[in-house]
């Protein structure tokens, strides 16, 4: 009689194989973080003779479970077809981290001084410190209050003064997140297909369920339209930013905001 096989959708299995059986990427143009050194077998065998012929038991760990060198050999897969070993590799640390990708939730573009003056005397609120630009006299030509027909000239001392601004957080930072964040599901989703049509897992069975594809809007689960499965960050169309209004599919590269 089989065992019964263990449901888990495709993140899951993912943060299984590679955080808790630490499962590893074999890569052929990126070499893992667990590799080998470059150390031959003559150095070894020479400390070893140095040692008394005695082979050190450093510890180690236990071999990864068959099904999540599996998983490991997927991505893997995914990488070497597609040509997306950062994709690859970007899955595999948010597998072992056990969290998606920041997509920004509460971001929200503004601007703001570069630097706020301390709170003096009855100040209810910081305010904006500010840099004087140029300093200069002018005329200022005004009536006599006693005799109107006469005129009155004086020189007021007048200052030009700006305020720094710095954008903490731009357009192209939240759009940038939320490109990645979208490239992840779509990963997931090649993953999930590719584990249920072409791997044979003895122990776990990948079910249907994938991260929504937008949690920032009101389609959270529209499929993107990809014509072509090489995860190119233009064929995806993120519907509009419902959260603040902006479209930011509107252009691939907005302007920089200008300076207050």
């Amino acid at each position: 009689m089989g065992r019964d096989k263990r449901r888990l959708s495709v993140r899951m299995a993912l943060e299984w194989a590679f955080m808790a059986e630490c499962a590893q990427l074999d890569l052929d143009d990126a070499k893992s973080e667990y590799g080998p050194g470059n150390v031959g077998t003559e150095y070894i065998l020479m400390h070893r003779m140095r040692l008394g012929n005695v082979r050190i038991d450093g510890g180690g760990r236990s071999a990864p479970h068959s099904d999540a060198d599996l998983i490991a050999s997927a991505l893997t897969r995914l990488a070497q077809i597609r040509g997306n070993i950062g994709l690859a590799l970007s899955v595999a640390e948010h597998a072992r981290a056990g969290r998606p990708p920041d997509w920004m939730p509460d971001a929200r573009p503004k601007i703001e001084p570069a630097e706020w003056m301390p709170k003096r005397g009855f100040a209810m609120r910081p305010m904006a410190k500010t840099e004087v630009v140029r300093r200069y006299y002018r005329e200022v030509v005004t009536k006599h209050p006693k005799n109107p027909q006469r005129t009155i000239t004086r020189r007021v001392k007048v200052e030009d003064s700006w305020c720094p601004c710095v954008w903490p957080v731009t357009i192209q930072e939240i759009e940038g997140a939320r490109w990645s964040y979208v490239r992840w599901v779509v990963a997931l989703e090649w993953m999930r297909d590719h584990l249920r049509k072409s791997v044979d897992l003895e122990t776990i069975e990948i079910t249907d369920h994938l991260p929504p594809y937008r949690p920032w809007g009101t389609n959270a689960h529209l499929v993107p339209d990809l014509s072509d499965l090489k995860f190119n960050v233009k064929k995806v169309k993120p519907s509009q930013f419902e959260s603040h209004e902006i479209d930011f599919t509107a252009r691939r590269s907005p302007r920089r905001p200008r300076e207050a």
